[in-house]
């Protein structure tokens, strides 16, 4: 691109031409600073998303398994590999949630069973 056809006020910093690209210079100032905030902040900082989510996967897996167990072991059922799905699709973040969904379920399931056989 011609000297002359810049516009004025487009230098980044050193002196590079925002219209060239060049951003290596400020993804090399972001990796620093955000390297250096984890250093500082280190075990202070809370992750309450992180720790959210992993109770809810946790409480998925005992769930899908708890259900296996009772559907396959116990009960012997032909098609035990429902149970496990059945239960993932009843877990939720809450406790109340989870029982009002899984009333919900059993209450849908008995409805359609009554219906197809009568």
């Amino acid at each position: 691109m011609a000297d002359s056809a810049r516009s004025p006020g487009l230098e980044g910093p050193c002196g590079v031409d925002a219209m060239q690209g060049d951003l290596s210079f400020t993804r090399r100032v972001s990796t620093i600073d955000i390297k250096q905030l984890r250093a500082t902040l280190g075990s202070h900082v809370h992750l309450p998303g992180l720790t959210t989510d992993a109770l809810q996967i946790l409480k998925a897996v005992v769930a899908a398994v708890v259900a296996w167990v009772i559907a396959h072991h116990l009960l012997g059922l032909e098609a035990a590999f429902l149970a496990p799905w059945t239960a993932l699709l009843t877990v939720h973040a809450t406790v109340h949630r989870t029982v009002w969904r899984g009333g919900q379920t059993v209450i849908a399931t008995v409805a359609g069973i009554f219906l197809a056989a009568g």
